[in-house]
Protein backbone atom coordinates (compact mmCIF):
# COMPACT_ATOMS: atom_id res chain seq x y z
CA UNK A 1 0.00 0.00 0.00
CA UNK A 2 1.31 3.47 -0.89
CA UNK A 3 2.09 6.07 1.78
CA UNK A 4 -0.98 8.05 0.69
CA UNK A 5 -3.19 4.96 0.78
CA UNK A 6 -1.99 4.11 4.29
CA UNK A 7 -2.61 7.69 5.41
CA UNK A 8 -6.16 7.70 4.03
CA UNK A 9 -6.89 4.39 5.77
CA UNK A 10 -5.45 5.68 9.06
CA UNK A 11 -7.51 8.89 8.94
CA UNK A 12 -10.66 6.94 8.08
CA UNK A 13 -10.07 4.61 11.06
CA UNK A 14 -9.51 7.66 13.27
CA UNK A 15 -12.81 9.16 12.16
CA UNK A 16 -14.65 5.91 12.91
CA UNK A 17 -13.05 5.78 16.37
CA UNK A 18 -14.13 9.35 17.18
CA UNK A 19 -17.65 8.59 16.02
CA UNK A 20 -17.76 5.56 18.33
CA UNK A 21 -16.36 7.48 21.30
CA UNK A 22 -18.66 10.48 20.78
CA UNK A 23 -21.87 8.95 19.37
CA UNK A 24 -24.26 11.78 20.27
CA UNK A 25 -24.68 14.71 17.90
CA UNK A 26 -24.39 17.03 20.89
CA UNK A 27 -20.83 15.74 21.36
CA UNK A 28 -19.65 15.45 17.75
CA UNK A 29 -20.31 17.59 14.68
CA UNK A 30 -19.34 17.04 11.04
CA UNK A 31 -19.77 20.58 9.64
CA UNK A 32 -19.37 19.57 5.98
CA UNK A 33 -21.02 16.83 3.87
CA UNK A 34 -17.59 15.73 2.64
CA UNK A 35 -16.72 14.43 6.13
CA UNK A 36 -19.83 12.25 6.21
CA UNK A 37 -19.11 10.99 2.69
CA UNK A 38 -15.55 10.07 3.67
CA UNK A 39 -16.83 8.37 6.82
CA UNK A 40 -19.12 6.20 4.69
CA UNK A 41 -16.43 5.42 2.13
CA UNK A 42 -12.69 6.17 2.37
CA UNK A 43 -12.59 6.38 -1.44
CA UNK A 44 -14.78 9.52 -1.28
CA UNK A 45 -11.88 11.92 -0.84
CA UNK A 46 -12.98 15.55 -0.40
CA UNK A 47 -11.57 18.05 -2.90
CA UNK A 48 -9.95 19.97 -0.05
CA UNK A 49 -7.96 16.83 0.88
CA UNK A 50 -8.87 17.26 4.52
CA UNK A 51 -11.70 16.19 6.80
CA UNK A 52 -13.01 18.39 9.58
CA UNK A 53 -14.75 17.27 12.78
CA UNK A 54 -15.66 19.11 15.98
CA UNK A 55 -15.81 17.50 19.42
CA UNK A 56 -17.67 19.14 22.31
CA UNK A 57 -15.63 18.60 25.48
CA UNK A 58 -17.12 19.47 28.85
CA UNK A 59 -15.15 22.13 30.68
CA UNK A 60 -17.06 21.39 33.89
CA UNK A 61 -18.50 17.83 34.13
CA UNK A 62 -20.76 18.95 36.99
CA UNK A 63 -22.51 21.46 34.71
CA UNK A 64 -25.01 20.68 31.96
CA UNK A 65 -24.85 24.22 30.57
CA UNK A 66 -23.81 24.64 26.95
CA UNK A 67 -21.63 27.49 28.17
CA UNK A 68 -19.31 24.93 29.76
CA UNK A 69 -18.48 23.25 26.44
CA UNK A 70 -15.11 23.63 24.76
CA UNK A 71 -14.92 22.81 21.06
CA UNK A 72 -11.89 20.84 19.90
CA UNK A 73 -11.60 21.45 16.16
CA UNK A 74 -9.85 18.52 14.46
CA UNK A 75 -8.57 18.60 10.89
CA UNK A 76 -7.45 15.24 9.47
CA UNK A 77 -5.22 15.88 6.47
CA UNK A 78 -5.37 13.51 3.50
CA UNK A 79 -2.11 14.49 1.86
CA UNK A 80 1.42 13.52 2.85
CA UNK A 81 2.55 17.12 2.30
CA UNK A 82 0.73 18.35 5.43
CA UNK A 83 0.85 17.40 9.14
CA UNK A 84 -1.54 14.49 9.66
CA UNK A 85 -3.58 16.27 12.32
CA UNK A 86 -4.22 19.92 13.15
CA UNK A 87 -5.97 20.85 16.40
CA UNK A 88 -7.57 24.14 17.40
CA UNK A 89 -9.75 25.25 20.29
CA UNK A 90 -12.90 27.33 20.05
CA UNK A 91 -15.21 28.34 22.87
CA UNK A 92 -17.15 31.34 24.05
CA UNK A 93 -16.93 29.78 27.54
CA UNK A 94 -13.24 30.67 27.83
CA UNK A 95 -11.62 33.99 28.60
CA UNK A 96 -8.66 34.97 26.46
CA UNK A 97 -6.14 33.94 29.12
CA UNK A 98 -7.92 30.60 29.65
CA UNK A 99 -7.92 29.98 25.91
CA UNK A 100 -4.19 30.73 25.69
CA UNK A 101 -3.44 28.44 28.65
CA UNK A 102 -5.33 25.58 27.03
CA UNK A 103 -3.61 26.14 23.69
CA UNK A 104 -0.27 25.63 25.41
CA UNK A 105 -1.41 22.12 26.36
CA UNK A 106 -1.60 21.12 22.69
CA UNK A 107 1.86 19.85 21.76
CA UNK A 108 3.13 19.16 18.22
CA UNK A 109 2.44 15.70 16.86
CA UNK A 110 5.45 13.34 16.83
CA UNK A 111 6.61 12.07 13.43
CA UNK A 112 5.82 8.42 14.08
CA UNK A 113 2.72 9.03 16.21
CA UNK A 114 -0.62 7.71 15.01
CA UNK A 115 -3.47 10.16 14.46
CA UNK A 116 -5.84 8.51 16.93
CA UNK A 117 -3.14 8.13 19.60
CA UNK A 118 -2.24 11.81 19.29
CA UNK A 119 -5.84 13.04 19.40
CA UNK A 120 -6.78 10.87 22.39
CA UNK A 121 -3.66 11.96 24.29
CA UNK A 122 -4.47 15.62 23.64
CA UNK A 123 -8.09 15.15 24.75
CA UNK A 124 -6.89 13.55 27.99
CA UNK A 125 -4.40 16.38 28.58
CA UNK A 126 -7.03 19.05 27.91
CA UNK A 127 -9.61 17.44 30.19
CA UNK A 128 -7.01 17.20 32.95
CA UNK A 129 -6.26 20.90 32.51
CA UNK A 130 -9.95 21.83 32.62
CA UNK A 131 -9.98 21.30 36.40
CA UNK A 132 -7.33 23.99 36.88
CA UNK A 133 -9.56 26.45 35.01
CA UNK A 134 -12.58 25.60 37.17
CA UNK A 135 -10.46 25.90 40.34
CA UNK A 136 -9.10 29.24 39.16
CA UNK A 137 -12.60 30.59 38.60
CA UNK A 138 -13.64 29.52 42.08
CA UNK A 139 -10.65 31.18 43.75
CA UNK A 140 -11.14 34.71 45.16
CA UNK A 141 -9.98 37.37 42.74
CA UNK A 142 -7.08 39.53 43.85
CA UNK A 143 -7.44 43.14 42.66
CA UNK A 144 -4.93 43.95 39.96
CA UNK A 145 -2.68 46.94 40.38
CA UNK A 146 -3.21 47.65 36.72
CA UNK A 147 -6.54 46.74 35.18
CA UNK A 148 -6.49 44.92 31.88
CA UNK A 149 -7.68 46.96 28.96
CA UNK A 150 -11.39 46.73 28.27
CA UNK A 151 -12.24 44.76 25.17
CA UNK A 152 -14.21 46.39 22.39
CA UNK A 153 -15.86 43.55 20.53
CA UNK A 154 -16.38 44.15 16.82
CA UNK A 155 -17.37 42.31 13.67
CA UNK A 156 -15.20 43.45 10.77
CA UNK A 157 -15.65 42.70 7.06
CA UNK A 158 -12.84 42.80 4.50
CA UNK A 159 -13.19 42.67 0.71
CA UNK A 160 -10.59 41.31 -1.74
CA UNK A 161 -10.86 41.91 -5.50
CA UNK A 162 -9.44 38.39 -5.84
CA UNK A 163 -8.48 35.67 -3.36
CA UNK A 164 -7.49 32.16 -4.39
CA UNK A 165 -4.27 30.85 -2.79
CA UNK A 166 -5.07 27.94 -0.48
CA UNK A 167 -1.91 28.64 1.53
CA UNK A 168 -2.87 32.29 2.12
CA UNK A 169 -6.42 31.25 3.08
CA UNK A 170 -5.02 28.76 5.57
CA UNK A 171 -2.96 31.54 7.16
CA UNK A 172 -6.11 33.67 7.46
CA UNK A 173 -7.72 30.85 9.46
CA UNK A 174 -4.71 29.82 11.57
CA UNK A 175 -3.71 33.40 12.47
CA UNK A 176 -7.33 34.08 13.52
CA UNK A 177 -7.26 31.06 15.83
CA UNK A 178 -4.02 32.37 17.33
CA UNK A 179 -5.69 35.73 18.02
CA UNK A 180 -8.88 34.23 19.49
CA UNK A 181 -10.98 35.54 16.59
CA UNK A 182 -13.98 33.85 14.98
CA UNK A 183 -15.27 34.31 11.45
CA UNK A 184 -14.91 32.96 7.93
CA UNK A 185 -13.00 33.37 4.68
CA UNK A 186 -14.45 32.86 1.19
CA UNK A 187 -12.14 32.76 -1.83
CA UNK A 188 -13.05 33.92 -5.31
CA UNK A 189 -13.58 37.08 -7.33
CA UNK A 190 -14.36 38.85 -5.10
CA UNK A 191 -13.01 37.26 -1.93
CA UNK A 192 -14.46 37.94 1.51
CA UNK A 193 -13.13 37.84 5.07
CA UNK A 194 -15.18 38.42 8.21
CA UNK A 195 -13.74 38.29 11.73
CA UNK A 196 -15.17 38.85 15.20
CA UNK A 197 -13.30 39.74 18.36
CA UNK A 198 -11.59 42.61 20.12
CA UNK A 199 -11.09 45.43 17.64
CA UNK A 200 -7.43 45.86 18.57
CA UNK A 201 -6.88 42.13 18.06
CA UNK A 202 -8.50 42.35 14.62
CA UNK A 203 -6.15 45.18 13.65
CA UNK A 204 -3.13 43.27 14.96
CA UNK A 205 -4.31 40.16 13.09
CA UNK A 206 -4.48 42.00 9.76
CA UNK A 207 -1.10 43.55 10.47
CA UNK A 208 0.37 40.09 10.99
CA UNK A 209 -1.29 38.79 7.81
CA UNK A 210 0.27 41.58 5.75
CA UNK A 211 3.74 41.36 7.35
CA UNK A 212 4.06 37.55 7.61
CA UNK A 213 1.65 35.70 5.33
CA UNK A 214 1.90 38.30 2.55
CA UNK A 215 5.60 39.05 2.97
CA UNK A 216 6.31 37.53 -0.45
CA UNK A 217 3.68 39.71 -2.19
CA UNK A 218 4.63 43.17 -3.55
CA UNK A 219 2.97 45.95 -1.58
CA UNK A 220 0.99 47.17 -4.59
CA UNK A 221 -0.63 43.72 -4.88
CA UNK A 222 -1.74 43.56 -1.24
CA UNK A 223 -5.24 44.64 -2.13
CA UNK A 224 -7.73 44.36 0.71
CA UNK A 225 -10.38 46.86 1.79
CA UNK A 226 -12.15 47.11 5.12
CA UNK A 227 -15.80 47.43 4.10
CA UNK A 228 -17.68 47.37 7.41
CA UNK A 229 -16.96 47.44 11.17
CA UNK A 230 -19.79 47.04 13.68
CA UNK A 231 -19.51 47.15 17.47
CA UNK A 232 -20.90 44.14 19.37
CA UNK A 233 -22.62 44.91 22.66
CA UNK A 234 -21.59 41.67 24.39
CA UNK A 235 -19.88 38.32 23.72
CA UNK A 236 -23.30 36.79 23.03
CA UNK A 237 -23.51 38.98 19.91
CA UNK A 238 -20.68 37.02 18.33
CA UNK A 239 -22.59 35.00 15.73
CA UNK A 240 -19.76 33.11 14.04
CA UNK A 241 -18.89 30.05 16.16
CA UNK A 242 -15.34 29.50 14.88
CA UNK A 243 -12.89 30.63 12.22
CA UNK A 244 -13.31 28.58 9.05
CA UNK A 245 -12.64 28.62 5.30
CA UNK A 246 -16.04 28.04 3.65
CA UNK A 247 -14.72 28.12 0.07
CA UNK A 248 -15.13 24.37 -0.51
CA UNK A 249 -18.67 24.47 0.89
CA UNK A 250 -19.83 26.93 -1.80
CA UNK A 251 -20.31 26.16 -5.51
CA UNK A 252 -18.25 28.26 -7.92
CA UNK A 253 -18.78 29.05 -11.60
CA UNK A 254 -17.02 30.84 -14.44
CA UNK A 255 -14.18 29.84 -16.74
CA UNK A 256 -11.83 29.31 -13.82
CA UNK A 257 -14.54 28.42 -11.27
CA UNK A 258 -13.59 31.47 -9.26
CA UNK A 259 -16.97 33.15 -8.81
CA UNK A 260 -18.90 31.95 -5.72
CA UNK A 261 -22.58 31.12 -6.12
CA UNK A 262 -24.18 34.03 -4.28
CA UNK A 263 -27.42 32.16 -3.55
CA UNK A 264 -25.48 29.61 -1.50
CA UNK A 265 -23.44 32.33 0.18
CA UNK A 266 -26.63 34.20 1.09
CA UNK A 267 -28.14 31.03 2.60
CA UNK A 268 -25.05 30.58 4.80
CA UNK A 269 -25.16 34.23 5.89
CA UNK A 270 -28.84 33.81 6.80
CA UNK A 271 -27.96 30.72 8.83
CA UNK A 272 -25.40 32.72 10.81
CA UNK A 273 -27.64 35.78 11.13
CA UNK A 274 -25.30 38.18 9.33
CA UNK A 275 -27.16 38.47 6.02
CA UNK A 276 -27.84 42.22 6.29
CA UNK A 277 -24.20 43.05 7.01
CA UNK A 278 -23.06 40.76 4.19
CA UNK A 279 -25.45 42.47 1.77
CA UNK A 280 -24.12 45.89 2.78
CA UNK A 281 -20.56 44.71 2.19
CA UNK A 282 -21.35 43.24 -1.23
CA UNK A 283 -23.82 45.84 -2.53
CA UNK A 284 -23.13 48.91 -0.41
CA UNK A 285 -25.27 50.66 2.25
CA UNK A 286 -28.97 50.17 1.67
CA UNK A 287 -28.39 47.20 -0.61
CA UNK A 288 -30.16 44.73 1.64
CA UNK A 289 -30.51 41.17 0.41
CA UNK A 290 -34.06 40.51 -0.60
CA UNK A 291 -35.56 37.11 0.07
Amino acid sequence: MSDLGALVEEQHDTLILLQAMYPRESERVFPTPSALAFLSSPSALPSSREVYVELKLSLDPSSVSADSAVTLEITLCLTTAEPKVNLNLGSSALSRSEHENLREVIRPMADEEGSSDYILDMIASLETHFSTIIDGRAAPQVPLAKQEKEEKLERVWFWFPSLSSREKRKDLVVFAHDAGLTGFVLAGKPGLLCVEGDGADVDAYMGRIKSESWSDIPSYQKKVTERLRNTLASPTDRLLPRMVDITDQISHYGTYAHRPEMGEVKAQMQKWGVEEEWAEVIMGPGGGASG
